[in-house]
């Protein structure tokens, strides 16, 4: 009788343990996956570069690319081997505006406005802050560190021509700007913009 308790008693401890085990094992995946990070302000220090099909790279520019905590961002380019500087901002209007040697502020692209686009763009930049995202997305082809983090590399190919293909390496830490952006070019061409260091203010 006592050996058939005991098996009991030992029979339910192993049920116990093993539920304990399972719920804390769905828990630590529930909240791996749903992990999210808040969205700061930061700059990044980033190497503007080319590679031609032989390997060959070169070096174009140094870029200081500042973003706020809405997502609006202002970058100065400074050319290799030249005084040129030229800057770029994205405003709240979502504009892209374009001030080269500072000759002035010229509208590049005037965005869309609505309230449904920037509704949109915002529910877009949380998702990019969440491990879920990139967890559950079928453009990832791959991951890297630069810049100190782990990057997702979210690959679109252009439909009308397979070996034209746009790149953009992302993190949960940093959200929707990119660590590093490839445009890749059916003749193997490539322009490389990558960030060599992030500093959040």
């Amino acid at each position: 009788m006592k050996s058939q308790s005991r098996m009991f008693a030992r029979l339910c401890l192993s049920v116990f343990l093993l539920g304990v085990f399972a719920f804390a094992g769905f828990s630590y995946r529930r909240v791996r996956v749903n992990k999210s990070w808040p969205s700061r302000p930061l700059r990044m220090i980033q190497l503007e570069y080319s590679v031609d099909a032989q390997g060959q790279e070169i070096y174009r520019a140094l870029r200081v690319h500042d973003v706020d905590i809405n997502g609006y961002w202002h970058t100065i380019r400074y050319g290799v081997g030249s005084a040129s500087k030229i800057e770029y901002k994205k405003d709240d209007s979502n504009a892209i505006l374009g001030n080269a040697n500072g000759a002035g502020w010229t509208q590049l692209d005037s965005g869309p406005s609505s309230a449904n686009y920037q509704g949109g763009m915002w529910e877009m930049s949380k998702k990019m802050h969440t491990q879920a995202y990139y967890d559950s997305n079928p453009n990832i082809v791959g991951t890297e560190h630069i810049a100190g983090f782990k990057v997702y590399r979210n690959r679109n190919v252009s439909k009308d021509d397979p070996g034209t293909w746009v790149e953009q390496d992302n993190c949960p830490e940093v959200g929707m700007a990119p660590l590093r952006t490839i445009v890749h070019s059916a003749d193997g061409h490539e322009t490389i913009v990558e960030a060599v260091k992030v500093e959040f203010q």
